[in-house]
């Protein structure tokens, strides 16, 4: 065989090699990526058909601006200044640690608004654009309400919904740079809050 015909082949042989190699790590890929696909179908799947035991729950009922909800009957409710904080597993007569926020605070404040948009627009009209906010539109209670997303709440279970009924915002938010309760048991507190006017 010429010299040639021998480089020729070789590199078709090893065109070749190439191509099976890339057909045969692609497929092992895609095997792989459906397989994590289905890992994170079974993990939300378990994880909103978890059922959450409420029948120990305790209500939480505000005549003055007329609502009321539920939540665990082991949390420690305290009345600060318009702030309602609720804490998770804490005994009686311990310290609070207010450096760490309280895991899930009601504020209510009134306010000129009487729209929820409005009323985002002027909180965050002083932001960065780069910085400003998103929401998403949902109800609480019956009433209109917004899930802020905001991009300065770096990590954490941080998050925020807001409702305005008879001119006073209802702020609801969950804090912790840990996740310190579940998105469901969150959940199914703001499912349980109802206005009683």
């Amino acid at each position: 065989m010429s010299k040639l015909k021998l480089t020729i082949l070789t590199l078709l042989i090893l065109a070749l090699g190439t191509v099976v190699s890339a057909c045969v790590k692609k497929s092992i890929n895609n095997t792989n990526s459906a397989n994590d696909n289905a890992n994170v179908a079974n993990i939300n799947t378990a994880t909103t058909t978890e059922e959450i035991d409420t029948s120990n729950w305790k209500t939480y009922r505000n005549e003055e601006y007329g609502f009321e909800f539920k939540y665990p009957g082991e949390w420690v409710i305290e009345e600060k200044n318009s702030d309602i904080l609720f804490w998770r597993n804490i005994e009686k007569n311990q310290e609070i640690n207010y450096e760490i926020g309280a895991p899930l605070v009601l504020n209510i404040k009134k306010i000129d608004s009487r729209s929820i948009k409005d009323w985002f627009n002027k909180e965050f009209s002083n932001r960065d654009k780069n910085f400003f906010p998103d929401y998403i539109e949902t109800t609480i209670g019956k009433a209109n309400s917004l899930e802020i997303l905001d991009p300065l709440n770096i990590g954490g279970c941080d998050q925020r919904f807001v409702l305005i009924k008879k001119s006073y915002l209802h702020e609801i938010k969950r804090h912790g740079s840990t996740c310190d309760y579940s998105n469901e048991l969150f959940n199914e507190i703001l499912a349980s809050f109802i206005f009683i006017d």
